[in-house]
């Protein structure tokens, strides 16, 4: 193939700019849902020897906790026969008074029929200084990766670029993370743990990408020396092309399959691992062909032409 990446790379600007436009929007408007594990809350855990349903739990919690915000997560014990003999519920919300958790429980015995209801339910109260501790090691834990990964890419090609190449690819490594935390904030999803693993999996997989596509224009510079940094590029990405395409569309296809299933099954913490992953993995691909590199050839582009402006200027 003979894509011209370069020569296109202001529209990919002006898309990836669009795109995170729109995150930053919904970052401002819709803001983010922090599950209990960062912000502190009351967690029910109840095994019920009925089959329920998560929307009427809502309700009900709703009913006597109207601010709770509960996020319900529900495992079902099936017979031989297929059919749902009982439900365990787990019930997510903001701290509750004794009261609210009392009338909860109550609501959920009656509404299921469930006599000895209390001595099916336990309670877990987490503190908001211990979400604000999970919180801070997950930030710590991206910088951590990002700096990593800027020092690795500048030693592993410090012949093409050096630190140039580091800054390059955490640059478009920041925008898979932008259009991915968007992903949270637009479908109302929770930042939790599994947030932190996704985003993670995600700077894993697209800067490997990225270093599959350097690694091309560091051999193809030690074969065609005289070659200018347009055509360089142009000529590894194309060569990386299927290898990238066919290597994304294996696990997107994966993704897909696990989003597809655990949505009809209704497996919600699943569902919310996969929907950002199957995202991210997309966007992660797309910045790997059409956005990290062409950010290296306009850094290269302009240190080269500042450098002459200065040698213009001591000769003058």
């Amino acid at each position: 193939m003979n894509i011209d990446f370069v020569g296109k790379r202001k529209w990919f600007y002006i898309f990836s700019s669009a795109l995170i436009l729109i995150s930053v929007v919904s970052f401002f408007t819709k803001g983010f849902q922090q599950d209990i594990e960062f912000s502190g809350g009351t967690v029910i855990d109840i095994n019920l020897p009925v089959a329920v349903n998560n929307n009427d739990v809502e309700a009900l919690v709703r009913q006597y906790a109207p601010n709770s915000e509960p996020r319900i997560q529900k495992s079902d014990k099936i017979d031989e026969n297929g059919r749902i003999v009982s439900s365990g519920v787990s019930i997510s919300c903001n701290a509750l008074e004794e009261e609210q958790k009392n009338n909860i429980i109550t609501a959920i015995g009656e509404k299921y029929e469930v006599e000895n209801i209390e001595e099916l339910a336990t309670f877990r109260t987490v503190k908001p200084t211990f979400g604000t501790e999970m919180k801070n090691r997950a930030i710590k834990a991206t910088v951590l990766a990002v700096i990593a990964i800027i020092i690795y890419i500048a030693l592993a090609f410090r012949k093409v670029g050096g630190i140039s190449a580091g800054v390059t690819a955490t640059l478009a490594l920041c925008h898979d993370l932008i259009i991915m935390i968007a992903v949270y904030s637009l479908c109302g999803l929770p930042l939790n743990t599994t947030f932190v693993a996704a985003l993670l999996t995600i700077l894993g997989y697209s800067v490997n990408d990225t270093v599959v596509i350097y690694d091309r224009i560091r051999e193809n510079k030690n074969l065609h020396r005289k070659m200018e940094d347009k055509e360089l590029i142009n000529l590894s990405i194309n060569q990386s092309l299927r290898r990238t395409i066919f290597t994304s569309i294996s696990v997107t296809v994966a993704l897909a399959i696990i989003f597809g299933f655990s949505t009809y099954f209704k497996v919600t913490t699943m569902q919310r691992f996969a929907l950002p992953l199957l995202v991210g993995m997309v966007i992660g691909t797309y910045t790997s062909i059409c956005l990290a590199s062409n950010l290296w050839y306009d850094w290269r582009r302009i240190s080269d032409q500042n450098a002459k402006n200065k040698r213009v200027a001591k000769k003058a």
